[in-house]
């Protein structure tokens, strides 16, 4: 059409017969630019198409600060009337704080163990780790008036060039990943002093009565020593896993593992953690498990249980190992950057069941990508 409406317009006869050459030519030309103009607006109406009907691809995602790294462990039921307390550190009996005959109540303590001559140094480990944590807190809440003032500064500087304000902007980002790390490893210092300061403590996780008492104040004992038998008086279900000392290094203890019956998850946190090798060169985290669930399962039965995993420091954690991609000595990782896949390589280190840890290469507030099926470019459904 646009070439029919070109050659129109020339009058007939006209140019023609006094310059059949050069009329040859300029008509050549403007069926060129013809064909080319109908040409780039083809492109463009493709390119529209194609563009429009790009899907998205729905993935997947983790993020090592929010989402929580369980590794799945064989576990055996145990029930029983008769249960023995045992010792989770070694030391020196202090006092005990219950004859044979006394009822008692699950949580009760029974007895206190020091490993410090009664210095009392890990109670105040625990008031010392209580003040850090809440001084860190305030810290932590002023420095971030104090980084978004900054950089407010910063941006409003006309005075500084694209480049002094890039490295200043930067150095803010850098300072707040800093406190944020600051808060975290004060809480778990804290935790950690808790941890500390119970095991000093047994307490019994049944009710019942002190059947026998198997040590005497000024004995000395060793992880796995029983310390004192009580008799419930109706059976008690525990659920034991036995775990390497690699693996025991990364128990996070405050969170709760997860056990799954027929269609139900239950959460249970645990009662006990040997904090030394009790048997085999392994540590035990022993469950209590409630009477609902105790009915569901026999005794000696093995289950899997998903404990939860935290990382073995603040600058390493962990992903899951389907979002590791392995090409020769490169290793890996798909995450999301502005609702695209972009691929990252990172340093990986010791594998814990179906998660790997990271030690370099991307931050714990990346959302890492978990599809095996994605490519780099893709664009993403982010919620």
């Amino acid at each position: 059409m646009l070439r029919q409406a070109i050659i129109s317009r020339i009058p007939r006869g006209a140019f023609l017969t006094k310059a059949p050459v050069l009329s040859f030519f300029f008509l050549v030309a403007l069926l060129f630019g013809s064909i080319m103009a109908s040409h780039a607006l083809r492109n463009e109406k493709i390119s529209d198409a194609v563009s429009l009907t790009q899907e998205k691809k729905t993935v997947s995602f983790f993020s090592p600060n929010k989402d929580v790294a369980f590794m799945t462990v064989p576990a055996q039921v145990r029930k029983t009337s008769v249960v023995n307390i045992v010792a989770l550190t070694s030391g020196i009996v202090s006092s005990l704080s219950v004859t044979p005959g006394k009822n008692v109540a699950a949580g009760q303590t029974l007895l206190k163990i020091t490993t410090d001559y009664e210095s009392d140094a890990t109670h105040l480990k625990k008031e010392l780790a209580n003040n850090q944590a809440e001084l860190a807190k305030k810290t932590t809440s002023l420095n971030k008036r104090i980084f978004s003032l900054e950089e407010k500064r910063i941006r409003q500087n006309d005075t500084l060039t694209d480049t002094e304000k890039k490295l200043a902007l930067e150095q803010i980002t850098k300072n707040r990943a800093e406190n944020k790390t600051t808060l975290k490893q004060s809480v778990l210092e804290q935790s950690l002093a808790y941890q500390n300061d119970a095991v000093l403590t047994p307490k019994t996780f049944v009710s019942g009565t002190v059947e026998r008492l198997a040590v005497r104040e000024g004995d000395f004992v060793l992880p796995g020593d029983i310390l004192i038998t009580i008799h419930a008086p109706a059976q008690t279900a525990t659920l034991e896993t036995l775990v390497s000392r690699k693996v025991a290094l990364l128990v996070d203890v405050t969170k709760s593992a997860r056990l799954t019956i027929g269609s139900d998850t239950i959460e249970l946190l645990p009662s006990y953690f040997s904090r030394q090798e009790t048997k085999d060169n392994l540590y035990s985290l022993l469950f209590v498990l409630s009477e609902t669930t105790k009915n569901r399962i026999g005794d000696g039965e093995f289950l899997q249980l998903e404990i939860p995993l935290r990382p073995t420091n603040t600058d390493s954690f962990l992903v899951p190992i389907d979002a590791i991609f392995q090409t020769g000595n490169k290793t890996t990782v798909f995450v999301e950057e502005n609702g695209t896949a972009i691929s990252k390589q990172v340093t990986a280190g010791n594998i814990y069941g179906e998660f790997v840890e990271i030690l370099s290469g991307i931050s714990s507030d990346t959302r890492i990508i978990t599809d095996r099926s994605v490519l780099s470019g893709d664009i993403l459904i982010t919620p």
